[in-house]
């Protein structure tokens, strides 16, 4: 219509198919998060949606591992821009981009980045992770990097969100004692993930078997989806276990539930997990956890 002025968050959500989208130049703010979950027909012309500098979003969901160069315009990388889209090889950031954001690349599988040298704001290491310039900050992580083990650099202190999602080859991550904050969802579909090693030095966080919690023990952050055992104890004290702490654990058939245990967020895909393994006397506690596409509702995504 000629005279909208703005496209909202979420405008396109989950819209599947689509071709074309024609805009005013009446239009001044397309939201970041405008085509989140948006599927593109195969008859789409054109990779990438952006204004004003801004990219929006990269079309094309499924990729052959070519490798993708945002334009010298582009100064900004708004979030879920590459969402869903996968098998992509290098992605390569110009000068001129020093604006990404952590949910960017959310969903999404590529080699790993190219940042150019006079880029003030990113770098790269010789794996092609993504860094802030001074390396404090881990922003992404190749996801088709086919390394087991990766150790966090001593320079990093804080772990983006979403900074290890979709890594599937990764079985084995070490985080140092400087690090500070791990972010949202840093490990999600992180499906061959054994084994999350903390330093004992580390002041905020703790690892006991490979599954990560708070320093004090009364928040389970993360328990290793690649890990094959079948049955899973939460230690007595833990008070709260983190939304998709439990995501694509394909092997878990159980999980143990002591009494101190206030809240269980959402367990999302985990193959072989119906409510009869959530072994805990409260039966309505467990009746209000939240089993998203798990068990026999099981879809593989």
């Amino acid at each position: 219509a000629d005279n909208v002025k703005e496209i909202n968050s979420c405008a396109f959500y989950e819209s599947a198919e689509l071709e074309v989208i024609e805009t005013s130049n009446t239009v001044a703010r397309i939201s970041s998060s405008a085509f989140m979950g948006t599927k593109w027909s195969s008859q789409h012309n054109g990779d990438f949606v952006s204004l004003c500098g801004n990219l929006l979003l990269y079309t094309k969901y499924e990729n052959d591992g070519q490798d993708i160069y945002i334009e010298d315009s582009i100064r900004a990388i708004g979030d879920f821009a590459f969402e869903l889209s996968e098998n992509m090889g290098v992605i390569h950031i110009p000068e001129g981009c020093t604006d990404i954001s952590e949910w960017a690349f959310q969903n999404s599988s590529f080699k790993g980045f190219s940042v150019d040298e006079n880029n003030t704001s990113y770098v790269t290491d010789e794996q092609g992770n993504l860094y802030l310039k001074d390396k404090t900050k881990l922003i992404r992580y190749a996801a088709l990097n086919e390394n087991t083990e990766f150790t966090v650099p001593d320079s990093v202190t804080y772990i983006a969100d979403e900074a290890f999602s979709n890594a599937e080859y990764l079985e084995k991550i070490v985080i140092h004692a400087k690090v500070e904050h791990i972010g949202t969802d840093a490990f999600y579909k992180t499906t061959a993930l054994e084994n999350i090693v903390v330093s004992e030095d580390n002041g905020m966080y703790k690892s006991v078997d490979g599954v990560l919690f708070d320093k004090d023990m009364t928040m389970l952050l993360c328990y290793t989806n690649g890990h094959d055992r079948k049955s899973y104890a939460i230690p007595d004290g833990v008070r709260e276990v983190d939304d998709w702490a439990f995501a694509h654990c394909e092997a878990i058939e159980e999980i143990v539930i002591p009494d101190s245990v206030e809240r269980i967020g959402s367990i999302i895909s985990c193959k072989n997990m119906n409510y009869s393994g959530l072994n805990s006397d409260r039966e309505e506690f467990v009746s209000d956890i939240y089993l998203q596409n798990c068990g026999v509702d099981y879809i593989d995504e």
